[in-house]
Order: C-alpha cells, then structure tokens, then sequence
C-alpha cells in the first residue's frame, strides 16, 4: 500500500502536478456546517452554493457509476459527500462516458485516511442524510499508509502499545482519545486564565540543572557539548519557583506542559 500510493505521489510530481496543494479554501467548518444547514428538508438543497469544506476521508462507497459516496471527518464531527459526476463542474461539457470516465480516475486517487478538499452545494439526500453535493473535489494530503479497519460494530484502535507509540493514530482513529485532549487544553487554559486574573505571574524555568536535585531520586545525566558540562534534567520543579519568589515574583506560577501539571507558589 505505502509503495503504490508513494508511485502515486511522485507520479503527479513528475508530471508537473502538486500532490500537496498549498491552498484550499474553506466556508466552515464541518461542526458549523452541520449546525447550519441540517434544518433543510429531505431531497432539498440550499440556495447557497459553493461552500467549502475541507477533512478526512472516514470511509469511501460506491453508489454506482458515477456516483461515490465519502464521510468526511473533521473537528470531531462527519458529514456525508454525494459525489455525483454530472455535478462536477470541470466534467460538465463532456459526454457521458468520457465523464465517467474523467470522474473514476478522480475518484481512484482518494482514498481513506486522505485529506481532500470538497466545494459543491448543501442539501439533504431522500433519506434526509445531511450531505455536501460538490462540483470540485482536491486531494489535499494523500495518506501514505493504510488506517485500521473501523467502522460500526467494529472497536477502533484497540493496541495499547500502538496507541501511545502512535499517538496520531490514537487521535485519528479514537473520537475518545480527542476528546480528552481538548478538555486537558481547555482546563489547562481555564487555569491559565484564572491565575492570571488573580495577579499571578507565569514563569519559565530551566529544564537541566549543573547539579541534581530532588532528594534521593535518581536523576537524568546529558552533556552540554558547548559549555563541557554535565548537566541533570530537573526532578523538582519548585526549586526555580522558589528563587523567582526570592528575586521579584510574589506569586509565580509555572505550566509544565509535559505532565499538564501547575505548581503555585504564593
């Protein structure tokens, strides 16, 4: 899969194409989308027309010739693309098996897992399926390897150890796993901003100290190359807080983004 998609990438840079595009723009996205226009009644479209959306290919179906349904993913949210080939503007002027045509050889090269671009008009299918009918479908970012299976019935990524060696995996895959990270940013944030309305001040400190510290724990030797020293990452990060609160800071307070922890000294 990574060998024949890699082809595919190359091919386009030799024959003068940008596999990735440094540019798509998008209306909304994918949340506001659903929560704008999911009011529109079954079979109906909007009168509004060329609204961008840009996400990840979820999952990818056939609906027959000239017809491919997608579920685009972005933002914690789906919506479906009813890509319909007589709807595509760049097909519209050619007969209808050259448009076929034109319009597998379009759809062949996006696959799940890659990042596409889709512009086209909002409307709901018979079945009242919220979806984006596009005139223009690009292929952003074309996706090297094969994402696990998932689907309904189906757990997602399971692998404890690919998940934390593949956090990007986690992330795409886990709806769950994203959901925590955001809430970890925002209580982070909530946080930040309370402290910092209350008169604290957030400083940094340094990560590797010339001599351990935090009692009897084991500490992490490196070499400073430059400077021909050894140097110790730090094990108690108050130290520095307390010299802050020595020299200036009455109320320093320090955000330890690897451990999402907050150490206030006042």
């Amino acid at each position: 899969y990574f060998e024949n998609r890699l082809a595919f990438v190359n091919g386009v840079k030799a024959a003068g194409g940008n596999a990735y595009p440094h540019k798509f723009h998008t209306s909304c996205q994918i949340p506001e989308y659903i929560a704008k226009y999911e009011a529109i009644g079954s079979g109906e479209f909007s009168a509004d027309s060329g609204i961008g959306l840009a996400g990840r290919i979820g999952s990818k179906r056939s609906g027959g010739k000239g017809l491919i349904f997608f579920d685009l993913v972005g933002d914690g949210a789906k919506v479906q693309v009813f890509a319909d080939a007589s709807k595509f503007t760049e097909f519209a002027s050619l007969e209808k098996e050259e448009r076929n045509a034109k319009f597998s050889a379009l759809m062949v090269t996006m696959k799940r897992g890659d990042i596409v671009g889709v512009r086209g008009t909002p409307g709901k299918t018979r079945r009242g399926e919220l979806s984006l009918f596009p005139t223009e479908m690009v292929l952003l970012t074309p996706c090297l390897h094969m994402l696990p299976k998932s689907g309904p019935g189906l757990p997602g990524l399971t692998d404890k150890e690919t998940r934390y060696r593949q956090r990007y995996l986690d992330l795409i895959m886990n709806p769950g796993t994203r959901s925590n990270f955001i809430t970890r940013t925002r209580i982070i944030n909530f946080l930040r901003r309370f402290l910092d309305m209350h008169g604290f001040l957030e400083v940094e400190t340094p990560m590797m100290n010339a001599i351990p510290g935090g009692a009897t724990a084991r500490p992490f030797i490196t070499k400073h190359n430059e400077l021909n020293l050894d140097m110790y990452m730090r094990i108690a990060p108050e130290l520095y807080l307390k010299v802050s609160l020595v020299q200036f800071a009455p109320d320093p307070v320090e955000q330890l983004c690897f451990s999402a922890a907050v150490v206030v000294l006042g």
